[in-house]
């Protein structure tokens, strides 16, 4: 998701790291697998051609937008079927306060 949202389907390795709350050494097992797959393309950036980048392919944004009901469908059942909307409204509130927050 994070790929797919950024600009040209493209984030360093380390941005993507950090978007994702995983190590680096587990985004890169990751992105390996993807890439293995055809789901995802890696490369030396061309900015300093020390790190590397990772690039959504067009198989992997088809396979993501194929899996994206079936997700949506897993969270609801999972999680927002077995809260009120009263508490989501009041836990987005709150969660939207804290990012207030942080960007200050």
């Amino acid at each position: 998701m994070n790929l797919s949202e950024a600009e040209r389907r493209e984030m360093r390795m380390t941005d993507l790291a950090s978007a994702t709350g995983l190590s680096p050494s587990r985004i890169t097992r990751l992105v390996d697998d993807l890439q293995c797959r055809g789901f995802v393309s890696k490369r030396r950036s061309a900015d300093d051609g020390r790190g590397n980048v990772a690039s959504l392919t067009d198989k992997g944004l088809a396979k993501l937008e194929e899996s994206y009901p079936e997700h949506l469908d897993s969270a609801r059942n999972r999680v927002t079927d077995h809260v009120s909307p009263s508490d989501i409204r009041r836990v987005s509130r709150s969660l939207a306060n804290i990012a207030d927050h942080l960007e200050d």
